[in-house]
């Protein structure tokens, strides 16, 4: 899956996001979370949500440093690695594509409920999507793609017993003309 493209400012709240996204996921240690979060910063808006991490004007590893991690050839910036667990070191292209969509999609949601004062003027309806491959998403969410509620009926993303590492899930807004 591709991360979306990020092209507003990072958020306020994006600490608050990269603090949870560590604690659900565990590839970035915790007591450096305020390094991760000043590196989205630093790179916010660049590429997509996925690659932001490896593919970026950070200092890159040497080739020498790549194999002794045991890493295969490829970007890998040292900043980024200093702050890998040992789960995040097995696989850090999945860390870094996990923990970035994590962040994204957590801020797709924010920004549909930040838009509800203007679509509440022309929307009573939502729409509940689970639009990305299957393989991204919980067996609950297909069954309930498609689904159309009364905005106020419109419950939490992710679904509580959602066990994927990003949920792609998502409200639209059902212009009441379109029903």
């Amino acid at each position: 899956m591709n991360g979306g493209i990020i092209l507003r400012e990072a958020p306020p709240e994006l600490d608050q996001l990269v603090h949870e996204a560590i604690q659900a996921l565990g590839y970035f240690r915790a007591d450096r979370a305020d390094e991760l979060a000043a590196l989205y910063r630093q790179l916010w808006p660049r590429g997509t949500s996925d690659t932001m991490l490896i593919y970026n004007d950070l200092d890159d590893m040497s080739e020498q440093e790549k194999r002794d991690a045991g890493l295969g050839r490829g970007r890998m910036p040292r900043a980024v690695w200093q702050l890998l667990t040992d789960k995040g070191k097995r696989d850090p292209r999945h860390a870094a594509k996990a923990t970035g969509l994590r962040l994204y999609f957590r801020l797709r949601l924010m920004q549909f409920d930040a838009d509800e004062v203007f679509w509440s003027t022309m929307s009573s309806k939502v729409q509940f999507m689970a639009r990305a491959q299957p393989e991204y998403h919980c067996p609950r969410s297909l069954e309930l793609a498609g689904l159309v509620l009364p905005r106020q009926a419109r419950f939490p993303l992710p679904l509580p017993d959602c066990a994927k590492e990003w949920c792609p899930c998502r409200w639209v807004w059902v212009p009441d003309w379109h029903l």
